[in-house]
């Protein structure tokens, strides 16, 4: 892991200035090392600034080895991440560290080189010659990739681009910044911001598996995805032996590291599986597992845990999580967040403690749930589908207007804010008709689209946010959906969605706080690849049984151990937001300034926090959470709409 900034423009005092801003704001991706470059300038004093933060989890014997940025043979390269095949690309008896090996590779094949990586990158490459810088992110988008153009031509600079939104912030370059109206939305619909927006005007994001080719002036000169989910016609026959070989082959190439390393182990079948062959990998010493406990017992899963890694032979490790440490530590977490995002504390306090621990990489099972069929969407969302087929014959109004009659009896009267459970989504539901991606972001929706309109300022309301989309992501996954059954088009919406625009991301700026480096084996696109080549029932089918996971990750394991309902790490919220938490809370959620400055609309706010504390039904913790953190993120960062 690492943190990468640049700036196309002048070569000047004022940029290299700014660029040391960046830098500077980059210092928890990579306290162990750093550097910058200024390439050389052309007719116009214009060229590329690069600069990079190094954790040392790679090449410990050599330091860390960082040659990066360095210009060789006309190019220089900028490299987030850890390629973990990179011993693999060296050729004959080339004994090259993993910065060295990768930016050879990359210098030599340009864009292709992007398929033969396995790991995760964010990565920035300038060609002297071409003048073209290349930017490109991981296929699933473990690391982040942000860019800001200048709107005004002629200026000293044209583009700047970081790992993270707050290090493009800290440039300086941007003036004022504005909230994105668009992102705003988003938020109300998602709980976070969905790609290419980002929370601030003027920012966007690199696409997961997209590459980028940019001129001196700022302009992209080419776009494309090196990598999708493969298609259906390319399926090949079913080969159970294959995928058995795929899953170990990527937890072998995810422990590689010269840093102490650990796996997060929740008591489920995704860090189940991820522990076991990581220990059967490591047999000449235990692994150390962890995992956190909560003092409700309903929520705890330290005593299943336990029996895992004494099954498994790991040396295990107990994170107690009360209501005190987490409200203790509340600032420093919500501080840790590049976004706003209603998710991701949970994975701050548990990557806080094993760093804490001395360990400075872990694996977690992110994306087990919906790469291998453990998410109860994908028996739903086909469902869902079926109905609106079967009930196609009655006009849409008709089917729309007995909705909203059903939704209305059932909805009640008298509370702040109308009950915002699932069956209040009916008429959304009908509307969408059976437009797969139209559901599942309706499933998903935090709140009713018509409270949504309430919540959010009447200056962002005329904002189209269509199902809580950018336009040019819908055409993504509608390319990336094409010829694929219902059931495998709900494995890809919750696997760039849920996984990619939500858990990984979060992953990473929180365990990148604490310069700490959290890696996602099972999120990986050689194991969707693999899984993509057996027919929808044998990778998915019961739903929530993970059957490939269950042959092949558990292998040696008592079966029972894993017979039982799955808490993984969540923490009581619910709980705590009604106690002490609230507490906190309330200064912001009742103040109408900031809300106001966030995008929302104030009073609706506070009857959004009264509907909580009077338990109106649908209104979870996420819903309240998420407008916290919208507000206390604007606030911290002074970004106003």
């Amino acid at each position: 892991m690492a943190g990468i900034a640049g700036i196309l423009g002048r070569t000047s005092d004022a940029n290299v200035d700014a660029l040391s801003r960046m830098s500077a704001a980059l210092s928890h991706r990579g306290p162990d090392g750093h550097a910058s470059l200024v390439t050389p300038s052309d007719e116009h004093g214009n060229g590329c600034l690069l600069a990079y933060r190094h954790l040392a989890v790679l090449d410990a014997d050599r330091g860390g080895e960082s040659p990066q940025p360095v210009m060789r043979d006309g190019k220089a390269m900028a490299f987030d991440g850890s390629i973990l095949n990179y011993r693999d690309l060296a050729s004959g008896d080339d004994k090259s560290g993993h910065a060295e090996t990768v930016f050879r590779h990359l210098s030599q094949r340009g864009a292709q080189a992007l398929n033969d990586f396995r790991g995760t990158f964010a990565m920035a490459l300038w060609d002297d010659a071409k003048r073209t810088l290349i930017l490109a992110r991981d296929p699933l988008g473990h690391r982040p990739l942000y860019v800001a153009r200048n709107p005004q031509p002629g200026s000293t600079w044209s583009l700047m681009f970081a790992s993270e939104v707050r290090a493009i912030l800290a440039s300086g370059l941007l003036g004022k910044p504005r909230l994105n109206p668009a992102a705003v939305a988003e938020v109300v619909w998602n709980g976070f911001v969905v790609s290419p927006d980002t929370i601030v005007r003027g920012i966007t994001s690199i696409y997961p598996g997209q590459v980028v080719a940019i001129g001196p002036d700022g302009k992209e000169s080419a776009a494309e995805f090196f990598w999708s989910v493969p298609a259906q016609e390319d399926h090949k026959a079913a080969d159970d032996q294959s995928m058995r070989a795929a899953l170990r082959e990527t937890i072998r190439l995810n422990l590689a590291t010269d840093a102490p390393l650990g796996v997060f182990l929740s008591g489920g079948i995704d860090s189940g599986s991820i522990a076991n062959l990581a220990q059967q990998q490591h047999s000449d010493r235990p692994i150390k597992t962890f995992c956190m406990a909560m003092e409700e017992a309903a929520l705890c899963e330290g005593a299943a845990a336990r029996e895992i890694a004494k099954a498994i032979g790991s040396e295990h490790h107990e994170v107690m999580m009360t209501e005190s440490r987490f409200v203790a530590a509340l600032d420093a977490a919500v501080d840790s967040l590049d976004q706003p995002t209603f998710d991701a504390l949970n994975q701050y306090h548990i990557c806080k403690a094993v760093r804490e621990a001395g360990v400075t990489v872990a694996l977690g099972g992110i994306g087990g749930d919906a790469i291998f069929g453990g998410d109860s969407t994908l028996r739903r969302l086909p469902r869902l589908r079926k109905i609106a087929q079967y009930s196609g014959w009655v006009p849409e109004s008709m089917r729309v207007s007995a909705m909203r009659m059903l939704a209305s009896v059932l909805q009640g009267n008298g509370k702040p804010v109308g009950a915002q459970q699932k069956w209040a989504k009916l008429p959304s539901v009908t509307k969408a008709g059976g437009d797969l991606i139209s559901l599942y972001q309706l499933t998903y929706a935090m709140f009713l689209p018509e409270f949504q309109r309430e919540l959010i300022h009447t200056g962002v309301n005329g904002v189209e946010v269509k199902y809580g989309l950018p336009p040019q992501t819908r055409q993504w996954m509608e390319r990336e959906c094409r010829d694929h059954t219902p059931i495998e088009v709900a494995a890809i919406l919750e696997t760039r969605f849920f996984v990619g625009e939500r858990l990984l991301r979060d992953a990473d700026t929180v365990s990148s706080s604490l310069s700490f480096e959290l890696r996602s084996p099972l999120s990986d696109p050689r194991l969707i690849e693999e899984l993509n080549r057996l027919p929808d029932a044998r990778k998915y089918l019961p739903v929530g049984y993970k059957p490939v996971l269950r042959r092949y990750g558990l292998e040696g394991l008592d079966p029972e151990l894993f017979n039982r309902p799955k808490a993984g790490f969540v923490m009581p919220f619910e709980k705590w937001i009604r106690k002490n938490l609230g507490q906190v809370m309330e200064s912001v959620m009742l103040d109408e300034r900031a809300a106001a400055a966030a995008g929302l609309n104030g009073e609706v706010v506070g009857r959004l926090w009264q509907a909580f504390q009077q338990a109106v039904p649908g209104l979870y913790w996420t819903r309240v959470w998420a407008v916290y953190i919208l507000i206390r993120w604007c606030q911290r960062h002074g970004v106003a709409i």
